[in-house]
């Protein structure tokens, strides 16, 4: 009881100076990728602390009209449920997975592999599947091979 009593004062302490301070003078966004890791089980949504925290705390208070000028992105496999009261604020976006040219772009365009073949671009894309956290893994390592290596580097 005496620890949620002290987290209840710090929650509405930081909220309070988060309201009047920073969100009046620029926009604030909350982004939370791989949300799925927020539930313990993996069949059925069992929050952590995690999840406790960001749904009864920040997306109640965006909800709720507390904290103007701020905006929470959960991006992930699978999310909690939110009941109908949440439905003025919350807007699905499903993501597809990426196709062939998807991944052939991202890769050279974004990680300076310009020079993979189409074959090595599909090779790639057969191993990941369009699965974006596989191809940004994927990414990381090549373009490690292709970065020049600073004598600095250990």
């Amino acid at each position: 009881m005496v620890l949620q009593a002290l987290e209840d004062r710090i929650n509405a302490r930081v909220f309070r100076v988060a309201g009047r301070h920073l969100t009046a003078e620029t926009r604030v966004v909350f982004l939370f990728d791989s949300y799925e890791r927020n539930s313990t089980e993996a069949e059925r949504w069992a929050p952590n602390a995690a999840d406790r925290w960001i749904t009864r705390e920040l997306l109640t208070r965006l909800r709720d009209g507390m904290l103007t000028n701020t905006l929470a992105v959960l991006a992930g496999r699978r999310l909690p449920e939110f009941g109908a009261e949440w439905n003025a604020v919350i807007g699905p976006m499903p993501l597809e997975l990426f196709t062939m040219i998807d991944v052939g772009q991202y890769l050279r365009e974004n990680r300076g592999l310009g020079n993979l073949t189409d074959t090595e671009v599909q090779t790639l894309f057969n191993a990941v599947q369009g699965n974006p956290q596989l191809l940004g893994i994927i990414g990381d390592n090549l373009e490690q091979t292709v970065r020049p290596k600073d004598t600095e580097d250990w």
